[in-house]
């Protein structure tokens, strides 16, 4: 049996239902079916037209909310796991004896011996603070050098000015 495409118009054989001539007819007819189906729906409620996108992009964001979840979980105990293998493989020397020995955190010797033995160092020093009347003193002596230099520039500079290079010999 011989029958007319609907999308073409060729004749074609066919079996029965099949109205078109084969699957590219096939397609551009669904695909015009689909469009026609949507318009008409986008024309007789447009409400609910909205509404079912609304959902459709809810559902789609859901769905990329969940896909990029597990990503980011995965990425942050990858991230967690270096951060362990750095710490683990930080190696310090103590700087009491010279030894080598792997750092847990901001640790400066490698025993407790050596730790004992750095406290009564750092007891031992003097206290360096001083007193208000010395460092009022010594800012006032540094200000006065600075200036006395500045000053002794700027003699030099007027010098040159007035006399030429023969200031400098």
């Amino acid at each position: 049996m011989l029958k007319e495409c609907v999308v073409c118009g060729t004749e074609f054989p066919c079996g029965p239902g099949q109205i078109t001539c084969g699957p590219k007819c096939r397609d551009v007819r669904a695909r015009a079916k689909r469009r026609e189906y949507k318009n008409r729906v986008r024309s007789e409620n447009p409400e609910k037209y909205r509404a079912q996108k609304r959902e459709e992009k809810r559902r789609r964001m859901a769905r990329e909310r969940e896909a990029t979840a597990g990503l980011r979980a995965e990425m942050a105990a990858r991230r967690e796991r270096e951060k362990l293998e750095l710490a683990a493989s930080k190696v310090r020397h103590c700087i009491v004896c010279g030894n080598s020995f792997p750092a847990k955190n901001n640790v400066k010797t490698c025993s407790e011996d050596c730790w004992l033995e750095r406290l009564r160092e750092v007891r031992a020093r003097p206290l360096r603070k001083l007193d208000p009347a010395v460092r009022k003193a010594k800012k006032r002596e540094y200000y006065y050098q600075y200036h006395a230099k500045r000053a002794a520039a700027l003699e030099l500079i007027n010098d040159i000015k007035e006399k030429g290079i023969e200031a400098l010999l």
